[in-house]
């Protein structure tokens, strides 16, 4: 299975580009293998909290007769970044800048 995480500023059609464009590199990976798979855009009563769009690569396992999930790829904009923390466009003014020396209040990035 293949784990992919992606930063991008917080802006949610930058962040759909970035999950699309994992998502061909998943593709492009498992298609150079060989392996038989479909891309699955999972609805959203069954997305997590976390996800706002869900693609799943599936690929078919002949010995099980079933196609099982090889890679998720999820677009969680700053649902994960204000969890851990994560922020984009923070500048520096030095100690009379407010709060902790910072000009501007920084956006949480998308991940």
């Amino acid at each position: 299975k293949i784990e992919q995480f992606c930063l991008t500023v917080d802006d949610f059609q930058e962040s759909q580009k970035e999950q699309k464009r994992m998502l061909a590199s998943a593709e492009e990976f498992y298609q150079s293998l060989g392996f038989p798979y479909r891309v699955v855009c999972i609805v959203s009563g069954e997305l997590n909290d976390a996800a706002v769009k869900k693609y799943d690569l599936e690929a078919w396992f002949p010995g099980q007769q079933t196609y099982r999930e090889l890679v998720s790829c999820s677009n969680c904009t700053d649902y994960q970044a204000r969890g851990v923390g994560t922020r984009c466009g923070i500048k520096k003014t030095g100690k009379s800048g407010g709060e902790d020396g910072l000009a501007a209040r920084a956006s949480y990035v998308h991940m």
